[in-house]
């Protein structure tokens, strides 16, 4: 199961791509915009069919800062997101929303794993072959090769 930020996710292009990841898989949603993503998933019925939305009355605005993510967080999609992964009820979570709240949550309630020391994000994208995945895996200028290799 992929657990979906659903705040950020409303469009069916981005939905279409948040359940290619695990197609035989069901999604859950925690869903703060209530029909806003019934609207959508209603002109997909394949999707809907997969989906199952779990309404919060909460999201994390884009401009939050992660420090006030965590603070404020709980309750809230993406928080709900991160949670379902945790605990077992979905094995990837997918966000659109504020990127750095979105690292901050999943660090704390993730954490990491042994030997890592910065969280990755991972996007994807159409080429002419299919899709390709580019992953950030927390480089900056101070970054040595061991702070960007797992063994």
């Amino acid at each position: 199961m992929v657990a979906i930020d659903a705040d950020t996710i409303v469009s069916p292009a981005s939905l279409e791509a948040a359940l290619r990841a695990r197609r035989s898989q069901r999604a859950y949603a925690p869903d703060p915009l209530g029909d806003e993503l019934l609207l959508v998933l209603a002109s997909h019925p394949h999707a809907r069919a997969v989906c199952d939305i779990a309404h919060t009355d909460t999201a994390i605005a884009m401009d939050a800062k992660p420090s006030q993510a965590l603070r404020q967080g709980k309750g809230t999609s993406m928080w709900n997101a991160v949670a379902a992964v945790e605990t077992g009820q979905a094995h990837a979570a997918v966000s659109a929303g504020n990127t750095g709240a979105l690292m901050a949550i999943s660090k704390l309630r993730l954490r990491m794993v042994e030997g890592v020391h910065r969280p990755a994000i991972v996007g994807s994208w159409p080429t002419p072959k299919g899709y390709s995945v580019m992953l950030d895996v927390g480089a900056d200028v101070d970054a040595d090769a061991t702070a960007v290799q797992r063994k």
